[in-house]
């Protein structure tokens, strides 16, 4: 986990790496700013069965409110970036995955909701992404510690979807002061392409083993005594 942080704190003031993760953003800046443009690009059933489809996707950088968007694209921006310096096309395929599936998961499992806008379900995608490539590359180094810190923040973002499916709440942002309806469905369905493209990433970029530095000390060490021990010199 440290060397994962230097390596993304050295992207980040080198302004490597980071051009999806920003733009991403900008464009949710933007819709928000511009007037009319949440209406426009919102996920809206009317619409797009007049044939708007690109709304699937534009609906995701929209927001009902300055809280909603300042969460939204705080935890997208974290999350985003951090993933880009690993690897962008696994953060580019994450993101419009997770929008493609979302949108069409809340279009026909929800089909009484008539709006929709908003980052979370793609964040929750990235979230997922992130914490299994860290997790594969922490289980290479045997770093127990680390795996099993990963291993909760799992387990901590399956219990906030069954909470949030379970009361029709968010946990963050307050629907009732943004006059949101909460889709916990969006966060589920964006774990679960998080988790899809980590998993085709385990399969198409094992994480070669690697030995703790502490035991490779010891390897040294071990090769450098010598095979033949000297004879005793005659008293």
């Amino acid at each position: 986990m440290p060397h994962a942080s230097f390596s993304v704190l050295s992207s980040i003031a080198a302004g490597r790496r980071l051009g999806a993760s920003l733009l991403f953003a900008a464009l949710a800046l933007v819709a928000f700013v511009m007037p009319g443009a949440g209406a426009r690009f919102q996920l809206d059933r009317a619409s797009v069965a007049a044939g708007e489809w690109w709304r699937h996707l534009t609906c995701h950088f929209t927001h009902w409110s300055g809280e909603h968007l300042f969460w939204d694209v705080l935890m997208f921006l974290l999350l985003a970036i951090w993933c880009e310096t690993r690897s962008r096309a696994q953060m580019l395929a994450c993101v419009l995955g997770s929008a493609v599936l979302i949108s069409a998961g809340v279009w026909v499992a929800l089909p009484s909701l008539e709006t929709y806008r908003g980052l979370s379900g793609i964040d929750s995608a990235l979230f997922v992404l992130l914490v299994i490539d860290l997790l594969r590359a922490a289980s290479g180094r045997r770093e127990t510690s680390v795996v099993s810190i990963l291993l909760v923040c799992l387990a901590a973002f399956c219990a906030k979807v069954v909470y949030e499916i379970a009361c029709g709440q968010t946990l963050i942002v307050d629907p009732s002061a943004s006059y949101m309806i909460p889709v916990p469905l969006a966060h589920l369905i964006g774990g679960g392409v998080g988790a899809l493209v980590a998993a085709i990433a385990c399969c198409t970029t094992p994480v070669p083993f690697q030995i703790s530095d502490e035991l490779h000390v010891r390897t040294q060490k071990k090769w450098q005594e010598p095979l033949i021990a000297p004879p005793e010199k005659g008293s």
